[in-house]
């Protein structure tokens, strides 16, 4: 598969008008497996599915592929229009995926913040999707729409820097490796924005809540809430003041006092405030 793909590749690199269209003379219904698939870093066994084609339409069903120690279920379907741009549709499930093998078979997803060094744990997952591709084989940013419901567990971050600038609250060596037992919530893609609700995240260092934000240049606008208590103690044991770094709390109906900070600009350089 490697060796066609390359080959096909090479062969649109020649041909700069080289561009994706349905044969409108060609019907199939084809099922197929495999025992083993492998390309680049991607490797997986046992695949099973059918495709059906009928001049207008590509349909994936019972797609099935045992990778990354889990299993992965897809349906979809690639519609062309009348201008030439091709409709997606996809709805995924993945059972027990080891995420770091995942990062690394996808690249880390063409991104450098987060990659398959930062995060471990055992993902399961619903994804629906949906999007515009142009005939060039790119999707339109503005039409993709997805929701993706999504349970981690035994999950790890190591050494993720964005999270180095809270070092504010605590101290540094202990965000270095966050580790939590499970975490369960449904992400929203819609408008070139990646939209997280409100999730409590109980780990080794701070239990916390988050929602907020972030768009597809990595523009972040992040709400967090920390249990005052927690991050005292874990103040008083790094010798710090409690006036240097700490503004107004609010409480609560249970009484328990929260600090309520925000977290804005890039990925890449993170800005952390109080949030009034």
């Amino acid at each position: 598969m490697e060796s066609f793909l390359q080959n096909e590749s090479e062969t649109t690199k020649q041909d700069n008008n080289s561009l994706l269209t349905f044969p409108q003379q060609i019907y199939f219904d084809l099922a197929f497996s495999a025992d083993k698939v492998s390309y680049h870093n991607f490797q997986a066994q046992k695949t099973i599915g059918r495709t059906i084609f009928n001049g207008k339409k590509m349909t994936l069903k019972d797609f099935e592929i045992n990778t990354f120690n889990g299993k992965v279920k897809v349906n979809s379907s690639l519609t062309q229009r009348e201008n030439e741009q091709f409709d997606i549709n996809c709805q995924a499930t993945l059972e027990n995926i080891d995420i770091s093998q995942l990062f690394y078979a996808f690249d880390n997803f063409k991104q450098n913040q987060l990659t398959n060094k930062n995060i471990r744990g055992i993902a399961n997952s619903n994804i629906d999707f949906k999007a515009i591709m142009q005939n060039n084989i790119k999707l339109l940013e503005n039409s993709i729409q997805s929701s993706i419901n999504i349970n981690i567990k035994n999950g790890e971050l190591l050494h993720f820097k964005p999270l180095e600038s809270l070092s504010k609250f605590v101290a540094l060596d202990e965000l270095q490796n966050i580790k939590f037992a499970t975490l369960n919530t449904t992400i929203q893609i819609s408008d070139r924005k990646i939209t997280i609700p409100t999730i409590d995240i109980k780990n080794n260092v701070l239990n916390l809540t988050l929602y907020g934000n972030q768009t597809f240049d990595n523009e972040i606008d992040y709400h967090i809430s920390l249990y005052l208590s927690e991050l005292l103690s874990k103040k008083f044991k790094n010798k710090k003041q409690q006036n240097e770094d700490f503004g107004d709390v609010v409480e609560e109906n249970s009484n328990k006092l929260r600090l309520n900070i925000m977290a804005i600009g890039t990925l890449d350089n993170p800005k952390f405030r109080l949030d009034k």
